[in-house]
């Protein structure tokens, strides 16, 4: 058919103008342009507002250049496009709008307002905003709904934003920057308004992100923090900042639309073809009706990005630059022909795995595979795994990534996709069966039936996933067993994969009943050479078309193509070595000569049996290198670089060497100077054929094949250079520490602020300000993440350069490091990463300076260990909320405390830490109790699995220091557990008959694996009942130390029988697993005694590290079974330890690594015994040492190395021995609990102990270093008991405490130096309390003394006698007031306040009570003068409680001159003025509350001025704010506080006055409260001594200390976090202490800037 022409008149398809840029992009001439179709006359499509209908071409700019716009002409058909086709522009649309305000707009004119005009109209902007949206700007905003009523919101908030701009102006240096921004305001607002709606749709959620900018700078501005006329140094960064903001948005927002123009440019080109072509059939971008698929909103597309997809393994990005392409035409044909017809059968949904060695063509095949599946009609969707990224190589990114992709091509999937995500909290967690059954079967399930698409799958490249071969097994395995469930859906599924071992397991035992497969290098060699001509005439006629004078014969190109049978990576090779890839000089490359080489080099190969093919490689590879090092020393003489060869070589070795390839630049800069961008392209020019090289920077850089890393480091294949890997690893890991030493040279790199809301950022790297550290990004990010690998891999010892990288960077970069991990997102890769390191320093005899390494290294692990979960949150939370919680006497805080930049030497630990690491390293709280402290830790020591009573399973990661998953699945029982791999445990239920189960951890998924107790049967059915011998055995059955092996006692006549664990076992009909447990020895114990069912359950059995000895525990006995050595059930052996524990009330039996020793517990003592065998075989026990305890003993361990062992007692005692001597080498409590069981884990530096409800992980070499008993570590509270009062005092000098221990014994209290941390003084109170609480303790507002309110008593301490030299530690008290008599006072709640003054305190009493009286009734206040003890005034029935819950509310004006009263319950609030104290008969003065029923009154105080009460109530409508009137009693205002309220009401009452509200979103002055109303913009939080810090403890982020602008500023350590604790403050003093006396109280203290100073 012939093409229709062109209208000349239609505007060029590749002209465009740049939204905000004004300028317009097209090619530089016309010969790059790629062929385009011809369009429509009439385009259906809008051109953006601010395009240009001139013809004329400009000079190339903007954002989007010709270069990015895709090949409209491949005739791929695009399937359901996530977008409309936009409306057609009308011709005043495509006039020039931008920098035209649009009549009727709200933009402020040229002519500048006045600043408060200004900021009014910002103000005003922001509340319009929030009624358009019903939403207040600084919440979680949904993305408002397209529409054309979203466009007012941009009205009033781009008005604003351009007042602001306007203003800024008037006073800044940079005014050019200022215009252009105020002019794209001005633009956007004209070309947005006079659009259509889906335009107005794409701009909503930028819309919504602008706002959020003018809200920032009206917050600052109304917090103070910049000021109005924007006049100062401060408020100009701070206006540039707001300015990248926005421009950050505007190019967000032109880029999606240009993206849209460009989609519906495709569809409509596309749309065209099919109609002049007159196919009958529309392309599948067209639903049944003709109609373009509509787009996706935006409440979908939130849900689909919830997915973790990787772009970078979808099928359009493989094919930009060429690097992945389909098969040549005519070749392949048997493959793709088989290929098709699996594809059109419409009953094979099997999975078809094709697989191939590497460089069989599997890729080519599997792109040619999707674009005809695309040419069916089938909706499809692939993931090409690749080494290159870590994304595109994780196995958990493929069915993600594959049903993201499926959605965007068929709506009914995606809607059916999106209502399933929206019923899952974290979608991002799913395992892999989640996936595949949620994100893929569950949603087709309900389209299926509808639809008669096919969907197709693929997955290539499978063997490239970096990850165990459990897991790809795994992934393969479930792949198969859905084959009946893809059929329903209508589901093909295409692998490829090299014939790796984890993946063809699985497919063998199939046996072709769920999946089809094909082997690319078993193909008839006939079809392969006969592909390979083709391929090799194909690339031979290209080089012929850039040299007309090249010229090549059929023999050679058969001579070639022979050579490389079956692998086309040799083909591939050749012809790039004779083409020059990139050799675009004209005679740079002389063609002829190369080929003429290339034949030379095939015809000395030995002729090609099948298995001479690498041969031949090597050879190629031989002559590709020595051809290449020639002319690199022809160009070393003419550009003087002797070097030149040699550099060459150390970049091919650091290629094949990478851990993941590196881009030129990226290279560049971790090789650092003499490696240019340039010179590292210039070294790999003559390498192309060897080595894939991409014209862009950027990309990665790679050999072509595997094979070239193998030829050049295998010396028996005599390569012209030899590779040393670990010589290579060494040199990268010395540059890899040079250049983050290079690179980071500052603390703090993204510049946060501290305080400053951080929660949102999800991109810190875009917040890098320094250029120079954004420049190197992919070299630091390689740098920091594999360093420690390129160390370990180095095994060569070490040389001076690298053991000085190391010294330097462990002395100056950990801490930078730290933060870069966690801007870079891998954190999670710290501590693996240092143990590697102290592992490789380890196995060096080293110098001093690198011994210091190790000890920093050290101490580093423990503190990214212990505050994990802290400082992922922040990349400056490594140096506020973890290092000054560390131990002050380390290394670490040695070396760096001083060297930390002071902008982030924020906090100052007093008190509290230990001065060296606790042997605790963490506590782990566990979701139900755990069960009979069952529990054991695979061999890599990475995972502890522990078992609850809820028949649950808990996997928690040792290394990463969070939970892996929780299993619960009622088959388990109370299972008894083993690990046989590091990712594959084993259980056996104690059910009546046993069942062993295989866990996958990772996808927490039972299996069951078979028992094959059939061939014992005849055992089982002896005298017992069969059901009971099952149950004897199922109760009795235990693992041997590595999980091959199984034994359990049958019956009371002592039959004890073993299993071994065999792989590949296949069971009746097909092959059900490939692990069972088959029979092994059956041996009947005569010499046991009988034991009945009841017994069975105090039966123990232990396994041997070696599985060739027994112990059994049978009566309290213990008993030793030496094994056949063969398949002799007779020939065994048994004999009883005769002495120690072990002859009588032995409860537990414990191995040691190694078998040389055993020992047996009992309740109260313990045995040691040496293990030896006897000339008959038999084993023998020897006594070593006996030990009886004090308390009762619970659990025992021995260490790795059978040198020690641990045992763990009741009241959370262990104790560490050696075993060769009972005395205990050192004794720790770690907890109240008992501690049921200890582990060691296999590498022998953790101890594991487990109590009822958590797990406590010990640094086995701490704790060997910890002395005896309590002093370790030493506790700052030297009792037990619950802590009832924490204060700070208001001069910052002291901190007070006071612990409750029993109702038979006084309070505690202790006073602490806030300077040095120790000690002050300490109070005996000799009342003996009748309750916790009945204690209250406060300072007098001078802080030199403090008042403690008991019952019996009033004590006044003057605290500064303590302060004299040789001043006792006890303090007496300078003043004691008693109650009236018959009376007690009443210290619970506020019953007690002190004047301003301090002249005189109020007390209320109550009439004296036994613990069983009532606490309703009436009070008695009374006022004592402080100095005397005098009785100044009292009252009878001060108040009347009716409820004893109610809590009574004493305030003193802040003159003195007044008390008032309240308290819950009453309707009235009492006031007394001071003249008339003395005079006991004069009735109060009283003011009304207003009338509700369960009100509760939280707080009470005077203004500043005295003149006016205020009140904060709480009642069923929710919490609101009084104040009236003192004189007159009118209530004056009220407003309602709901919008503010905390996790808990909590009211501040200074004694100057003026009540203060704390709350989330900060502290305010509860007048200016009153002063806003009920909608009104909040004030501005108060900073006041007795609010500037807190701590919300019961708040979802809990332990975060808030400023009083509510902002999260440090986070306290995990033992303030974990248990209830109490936190006080005032000023810069802070102050924390568990409830539980057994953990430690801190003292710290904040660092003002001028404490910093001093």
């Amino acid at each position: 058919m012939a093409q229709r022409r062109r209208n000349p008149t239609k505007r060029t398809w590749w002209k465009e103008l740049s939204l905000f840029s004004g300028k317009q992009n097209r090619p530089s001439t016309p010969s790059e342009l790629p062929p385009r179709p011809p369009t429509p006359s009439t385009s259906v499509y809008s051109t953006l507002p601010d395009q240009s209908v001139s013809s004329t071409p400009t000079s190339s700019g903007g954002t989007f250049g010709s270069s990015q716009i895709p090949n409209a002409s491949s005739s791929r058909p695009v399937n359901n496009p996530d977008s409309t086709p936009l409306a057609p522009a009308s011709p005043q649309a495509s006039e020039p709008l931008l920098g035209v305000a649009c009549p009727g707009s709200s933009l402020p004119t040229q002519s500048p307002e006045s600043p408060n005009a200004t900021w009014h109209r910002a103000s005003n902007a922001l509340i319009g905003f929030a009624k358009i949206t019903g939403r207040a700007i600084d919440t979680a905003l949904p993305l408002v709904a397209a529409g054309v009523d979203t466009f007012p919101i941009a009205k009033g908030v781009i008005g604003g934003l351009v007042a602001i701009v306007a203003l800024a102006k008037t006073v800044h240096d940079n005014r050019e920057k200022l215009d252009q921004t105020q002019q794209r305001l001005e633009r956007l607002h004209g070309m947005v308004e006079s659009s259509g709606p889906q335009i107005k749709e794409d701009w909503a959620e930028h819309g919504v992100r602008l706002a959020e900018v003018l809200r920032q700078v009206v917050d600052m501005k109304n917090e103070g923090r910049v000021t109005a006329l924007l006049s100062s140094k401060h408020d100009q960064e701070t206006i540039l900042d707001c300015i990248n903001d926005m421009n950050a948005i505007f190019r967000d927002f032109n880029f999606q639309i240009q993206l849209r123009v460009f989609d519906s440019m495709a569809k409509v080109e596309e749309t065209v073809i099919v109609i002049e072509q007159g196919n009958v059939a529309l392309p599948s971008v067209f639903s049944h009706t003709g109609v373009v698929h509509e787009g996706i909103s935006t409440d979908s597309r939130m849900q689909l990005e919830r997915l973790k997809h990787v772009a970078d393994a979808a099928y359009g990005k493989g094919q930009q630059g060429g690097k992945r392409t389909s098969c040549l035409r005519d070749t392949r044909k048997k493959i793709l022909g088989k290929l098709d017809s699996w594809l059109l059968d419409p009953k094979d949904f099997r999975v078809f795995w094709l697989n191939g060695m590497a460089g069989t063509g599997k890729s080519t095949i599997a792109d040619s595979l999707y674009k005809a599946a695309e040419q069916h009609g089938a909706h499809v969707a692939a993931f090409f795994c690749s080494r290159d990224l870590d994304s595109t190589r994780d196995v958990f990114h493929i069915i993600p990534s594959l049903a993201y992709q499926l959605s965007v091509r068929f709506g009914a999937y995606r809607a059916a996709l999106v209502a399933s995500l929206k019923g899952e909290s974290y979608p991002e967690n799913f395992g892999l069966q989640d996936q595949i059954e949620k994100l893929i079967l569950k949603p087709l399930s309900t389209v299926s039936v509808k639809s008669s698409h096919l969907i197709v799958l693929l997955a290539d490249a499978m063997d490239e996933c970096q990850s165990d071969g459990d897991l790809i097994r795994t992934f393969v395995d479930l792949l198969l067993s859905h084959a009946g469930d893809f059929c329903e859906a209508r589901i093909k599924f295409f692998l490829t994969s090299r014939p790796a071992h984890e993946i063809s397991q699985n497919f063998k035992l199939d046996e072709l009943r769920r999946h089809q497969r094909l082997v690319l290098h078993d193909a008839d060699f006939m079809d392969v050479q006969h592909d390979l001509d083709l391929y090799v005439r194909y690339q031979l006629r290209g080089v012929q078309m850039k040299d007309p004078s090249f010229t090549f014969s059929q023999t050679q190109v058969t001579m070639i193509s022979k050579a490389s049978v079956p692998l086309f990576i040799f083909a591939a090779t050749v012809c790039a070595h004779i083409s020059g890839r990139h050799a675009n000089l004209k005679g740079r490359v002389n063609y002829a000569k190369r080929l003429t080489q290339v034949i030379s080099q095939i015809s000395t190969n030995k002729p090609n049996d099948g298995s001479r093919t690498m041969e031949a490689l090597d050879g190629l590879y031989r002559m590709v290198l020595e051809s290449a090092f020639k002319i690199m020393n022809e160009e070393a003489e003419e550009f003087d670089d002797a070097d030149r060869q040699t550099q060459a070589e150390f970049v091919i070795a650091s290629i094949l060497t990478f851990f993941e390839p590196l881009g030129l630049a990226a290279m560049s800069t971790l090789f650092g100077s003499g490696y240019d961008c340039q010179k590292v392209q210039d070294l790999l020019y003559h390498l192309y054929s060897i080595i894939d090289v991409s014209e862009d920077d950027v990309q990665p850089v790679r050999a072509l094949h595997a094979s070239l890393y193998d030829y050049l480091t295998d010396p028996g294949r005599r390569p012209p250079f030899l590779i040393s890997p670990s010589a290579t690893h060494a040199v990268l890991a010395a540059i890899s520490l040079e250049r983050m030493l290079d690179i980071i040279t500052h603390d703090n790199v993204c510049g946060l602020q501290v305080g400053e809301d951080q929660d949102g950022i999800k991109d810190f790297q875009s917040h890098i300000q320094d250029g120079r550290i954004r420049n190197a990004l992919p070299a630091l990010r390689y740098a920091c993440q594999h360093w420690s690998q390129h160390l370990s891999a180095s095994s060569c010892t070490p040389d001076s350069r690298l053991l000085e990288a190391l010294e330097r960077f462990t002395s100056t970069c950990l801490l930078r490091w730290i933060e870069m991990l966690v801007i870079f997102g891998l954190l999670g890769k710290a501590v693996p990463m240092i143990s590697t390191a102290r592992k490789w320093l380890s196995t060096f005899k080293i110098p001093q300076t690198a011994s210091n390494a190790t000890s920093l290294l050290s101490d580093l692990e423990r503190m990214v260990f212990e505050f994990h979960d802290t400082i992922v949150m922040s990349p400056i939370q490594v140096y506020i909320s973890a290092f000054p919680f560390i131990p002050q006497q380390c290394a670490l805080y040695l070396d760096y405390h001083d060297i930390i930049d002071p902008s982030l030497q924020l906090l100052k630990v007093v008190s509290g830490i230990d001065n060296t690491w606790s042997p605790i390293q963490s506590t782990i709280s566990v979701p139900d109790e755990i069960c009979d402290g069952i529990m054991c830790m695979s061999p890599n020591s990475r995972t502890l699995a522990l078992m609850t009573r809820r028949d649950g399973l808990v996997f928690w990661d040792s290394v990463g220091g969070g939970p892996l998953s929780v299993l619960e699945d009622g088959r388990l029982g109370k299972a008894s557990l083993v690990f046989h791999s590091d990712h594959c445990l084993l259980a056996v239920s104690r059910s009546p008959r046993p069942f062993v189960w295989s866990v996958n951890m990772r996808l927490n998924q039972l299996k069951e694996v078979p028992l094959d107790l059939e061939r014992a049967r005849e055992v089982f059915v002896g005298e017992d009942v069969y059901s009971d011998a099952m149950y004897k055995f199922s109760r009795t059955a235990s693992f041997s130390s590595d999980g091959s092996r199984l034994a359990g006692l049958v019956s009371g006549r002592g039959y004890l029988l073993t299993c071994v664990l065999k792989e590949g076992f296949e069971g009746e009909g097909e092959a059900v697993n490939d692990l069972a447990f088959v029979p092994e020895h059956c041996l009947q114990l005569t010499h046991l005694p009988p034991v009945s069912l009841h017994d069975f359950n105090q039966l123990c059995i232990r396994w041997s590290n070696d599985s060739s000895v027994i112990a059994l525990r049978v009566e309290w006995k213990a008993y030793l079974c030496t094994l056949p050595c063969c398949d002799d059930h007779c020939q065994y052996n048994l004999s009883p330890i005769k002495s120690g524990v072990g002859s009588s009330h032995c409860a537990e039996i414990v191995w040691a690594e190694g078998d040389g020793y055993l020992a047996c517990r009992s309740d109260s003592a313990l045995t040691v015994y040496a293990i030896s065998r006897a000339a008959t075989g038999a084993c023998q026990a020897t006594e070593v040492w006996t030990k009886e305890f004090d308390t009762t003993l619970l659990s025992v361990a021995f260490s790795p190395d059978a040198q020690f062992m641990t045992t763990g007692h009741v009241a959370g005692i262990i104790n560490f021995h050696a075993v060769k001597d009972s005395a205990s080498l050192s004794t720790l409590r770690v907890s109240n609990r008992s501690v049921e069981r200890v582990v060691y884990s296999p590498d022998g530096r953790r101890i594991i102990c487990a109590t009822l409800c958590k797990v406590l992980v010990l640094d086995a070499d701490a704790f060997v270093r910890t002395q005896h008993s309590d002093d370790a570590p030493h506790r700052h509270i030297p009792l037990d008991g619950l802590c009832i009062s924490l204060e700070c005092s208001p001069n910052e000098t002291t901190v007070s405490t006071a612990y409750y221990t029993s109702p038979e014994d006084p309070p505690w209290i202790g006073v602490w130096d806030a300077a040095q941390g120790h000690l002050f003084a300490t109070i005996a109170i000799k009342d003996v309390l009748r309750g916790a609480y009945n204690t209250a303790v406060m300072y007098t507002h001078s802080g030199v003394e403090l008042l403690v309110v008991v019952p019996d008593h009033a004590y006044w301490y003057n605290l500064d006698v303590c302060r004299h030299a040789h001043a006792s530690l006890k303090l007496e008290p300078r003043l004691t007031l008693p109650p009236f008599t018959g009376m007690e006072f009443v210290p619970r709640g506020q019953g007690s306040a002190v004047s301003p003054n301090n002249g005189f305190v109020f007390l209320l009493q109550r009439p004296r009570q036994s613990r069983s009286d009532s606490d309703e009734g009436s009070r008695t206040g009374a006022i004592f003068d402080t100095k005397s003890g005098k009785l100044v005034w009292s009252r009878d029935s001060f108040a009347v409680l009716k409820d004893h819950s109610r809590s009574l509310h004493p305030v003193w004006s802040p003159s003195g001159n007044m008390i008032a009263c309240g308290f819950d319950g009453t309707d009235i609030i009492n006031l007394w003025s001071f003249p008339e104290l003395p005079g006991s008969n004069i009735n109060p003065r009283s003011v009304g509350l207003p009338s509700r029923e369960n009100r509760y009154l939280r707080g009470l105080d005077f203004n500043l001025s005295g003149k006016e009460l205020l009140a904060i109530l709480v009642d069923r409508s929710g919490i609101f704010i009084c104040s009236w009137d003192v004189e007159s009693g009118e209530v004056l205002r009220k407003v309602n506080l709901n919008s503010l309220r905390s996790s808990r009401v909590e009211v501040l009452t200074p004694h100057s006055g003026g009540m203060l509200v704390p709350t989330t979103r900060g502290t305010f002055k509860a007048e200016d409260l009153l002063a806003m109303g009920d909608s009104s913009p909040l004030p501005s939080p108060h900073n006041s001594l007795y609010s500037r810090y807190r701590v919300e403890v019961n708040s979802n982020e809990e332990g975060w200390a808030q400023d009083f602008r509510g902002r999260k500023v440090f986070r306290l350590p995990q033992s303030c976090r974990g248990l209830p604790c109490r936190f006080t403050s005032y000023g810069n003093l802070l102050a924390a202490a568990p409830e539980d006396s057994n953990g430690r109280m801190l003292i710290m203290r904040i660092l003002t800037p001028q404490a910093q100073a001093t």
